[in-house]
């Protein structure tokens, strides 16, 4: 069981509207020495406001232990080659403490606030945006057998050796993505390491949509699955799933070859009442992936 909470929590003036204060380097980094000291197990930081990449390389230079996700960053307005660079670099600074959270955001945001188009549904173009960075990923981890991904939305085909960042000591990049309907819950299952419920989520929709959803995903992906609950008392229905362990991708032959490991947890936890956490654990092997992938 971990518990994280908020590198930037968001105050009840900026929902109301009234702003919010002005953050600074030194407040990040004295909120990250904090969140590890009091023993926290990890860190997130939303987009709101800020950007959600840079605040984390800071905390990793000041801290050792803590986890430091992403809660979310806003998939669209990012090519997936951008956020493949923010995240390699981010694990590697940070020595394999860093979870890659995406959302996808409503229309409205994508064209209006962030100015970039809405093109398609975003479940589908989110599962290629997905397999577009694994791919990139393995490419980054075996510039010599570039991993290329072509889908309808998003493709990725050049790789020159000059643009590569080279292998890292820890290639595999946690993804969670936020997840609200059942195709989003159902897409964490099948490519991802955790979910991120949204605040809206009850726990009767946890437990009746989200669970069973992610539950068959994985069970159609990996062959077998094993969901345990538990309960709590005073929470808020905000959510993050963490993994206990990372995957490895190691390359053999004509393919990827992952190694089955224990697998994510659905938490919740207190934005008032301090962290409590709840809820359950899933584990399941991960399916090996073939070298070239298309939608």
């Amino acid at each position: 069981m971990r518990v994280e909470t908020g590198l930037l929590d968001l105050e009840t003036d900026r929902y109301a509207g009234k702003g919010q204060a002005a953050a600074s380097i030194e407040r990040f980094v004295s909120a990250a020495r904090a969140i590890e000291a009091l023993g926290f197990d990890g860190a997130t930081m939303p987009e709101a406001g800020y950007d959600p990449f840079l605040p984390l390389m800071v905390a990793a230079e000041h801290t050792q232990r803590i986890r430091l996700a992403t809660n979310v960053a806003i998939a669209f307005p990012r090519s997936p080659m951008v956020v493949a660079q923010l995240a390699w670099d981010l694990q590697k600074f940070s020595h394999g403490r860093f979870q890659l959270g995406l959302g996808t955001q409503v229309k409205g945001h994508n064209e209006r606030r962030y100015g970039a188009p809405w093109t398609a549904p975003p479940g589908p173009r989110l599962r290629e945006y997905l397999l577009c960075l694994k791919a990139i990923f393995a490419s980054f981890q075996d510039g010599k057998r570039p991993t290329y991904f072509e889908g309808k939305h998003y493709q990725f085909t050049l790789l020159p050796p000059f643009f590569n960042p080279g292998p890292s000591p820890h290639p595999h990049v946690p993804i969670y993505i936020a997840a609200v309907n059942p195709y989003m819950c159902r897409l964490a299952g099948e490519l991802c390491d955790g979910l991120r419920l949204h605040p809206i989520a009850t726990f009767a929709y946890t437990k009746d949509v989200v669970l069973p959803t992610i539950e068959t995903a994985r069970a159609k992906r990996a062959g077998n699955c094993r969901i345990s609950t538990s309960s709590g008392l005073r929470f808020s229905p905000s959510a993050a799933t963490t993994p206990r362990s990372k995957q490895r991708r190691t390359t053999s032959g004509s393919g990827l070859r992952s190694t089955p490991l224990p697998a994510p947890i659905i938490r919740f936890w207190s934005s008032t009442a301090g962290p409590m956490p709840v809820a359950s654990s899933i584990d399941c092997p991960l399916k090996a992936s073939g070298r070239k992938w298309r939608a």
